[in-house]
């Protein structure tokens, strides 16, 4: 396929990037999650967050501008809302942040906050939720997302999403989530390079070892692989294209993570050092949607639905 933006997306993708980079400066935080009202609102009041746009924004407008978002150390829900958001609830005003979950929603849910909304995804509907602050409590995490918990949730009182399936709702999740492994593994990937130029050894950076280039190197390949992967799922809407982008991703987070903390040394493990608010989010993403070895099977299944369907009664008990 053919993966050139057109002249608008170049454009939106541009405009994007520029209210980043006044933004991009190294944060110094014990804290695991930073906030960032101010980019928010700039971000906000010129079109890119939120499931609705006036500039009738799509998925891969979403995951252009989450490519972007993703680059800042600040907890920006932008994927979501602009993937998964724009795929299937572009219809219903919806509130950020946007979280989503699978029914019965019992345990931390990222950007899950009063104030914002929630997808919840049952065995046979999916269902809009405006969340109030009441509904919810804090759960403290080091992933650098805010995490929330339902302390009542009522899914009758959801509003029910007449033509959204749920295997279409998780397909679009899956590629939320690749997108956000793709663009925290280029984030730790970037600041590990720039880190291995300073950092000296034996009168050398230690980016000058040949060893630390190859596995760099692997590193940059698993990320543009997701990156691909993730622009090919957000393009041509297919639920195998999905699947493979958030299989690809949640198997190659790991490795991303311990190359990016390894050349950062010990300095990678404290909180005074930045990688940790990208390296942390790929710990987190690798559980997500019942991790890699749901995503496999998706996968197959959307591959080669019946050696899938034959196998599953080959091993079914008798």
């Amino acid at each position: 396929m053919d993966f050139d933006l057109t002249e608008d997306q170049a454009l939106i993708a541009s405009a994007v990037r520029q209210i980043v980079a006044r933004h991009l400066a190294d944060p110094t935080s014990a804290d695991f999650v930073l906030n960032a009202p101010v980019v928010e609102r700039e971000l906000t009041e010129n079109g890119f967050l939120g499931a609705t746009s006036e500039m009738g924004l799509g998925p891969v407008e979403g995951l252009l501008i989450a490519e972007e978002v993703g680059r800042l150390p600040f907890a920006i829900e932008a994927a979501t809302s602009g993937i998964l958001g724009r795929a299937i609830l572009d219809a219903h005003p919806v509130r950020r942040p946007l979280a989503v979950a699978l029914a019965p929603a019992d345990g931390p849910i990222r950007y899950l906050q009063g104030g914002g909304a929630a997808v919840i995804i049952t065995d046979d509907d999916v269902r809009l939720l405006q969340v109030e602050e009441q509904d919810v409590e804090r759960v403290p995490a080091v992933f650098a997302y805010p995490f929330g918990r339902f302390r009542r949730l009522n899914v009758d009182k959801a509003v029910v999403l007449e033509g959204v399936a749920p295997e279409s709702a998780k397909q679009w999740w899956r590629v939320v989530i690749a997108a956000e492994i793709g663009v925290a593994g280029r984030a730790a990937l970037e600041a590990t390079v720039e880190f291995v130029k300073q950092r000296r050894q034996f009168n050398r950076a230690i980016g000058s070892f040949q060893a630390v280039q190859h596995r760099l190197a692997h590193v940059a390949t698993l990320v543009q692989g997701i990156e691909w992967l993730t622009r090919r799922a957000a393009t041509s809407g297919a639920a195998a294209d999905a699947a493979l982008a958030a299989t690809m991703a949640q198997q190659s987070a790991g490795l991303i993570h311990a190359d990016c903390t390894q050349f950062h040394g010990a300095y990678g493990t404290t909180l005074d050092c930045p990688l940790h608010f990208w390296a942390y989010r790929l710990r987190a993403l690798r559980g997500e949607l019942k991790g890699l070895s749901h995503q496999s099977v998706e996968a197959a299944r959307s591959l080669w639905p019946d050696a899938v369907a034959k196998q599953s009664r080959a091993v079914r008990p008798a």
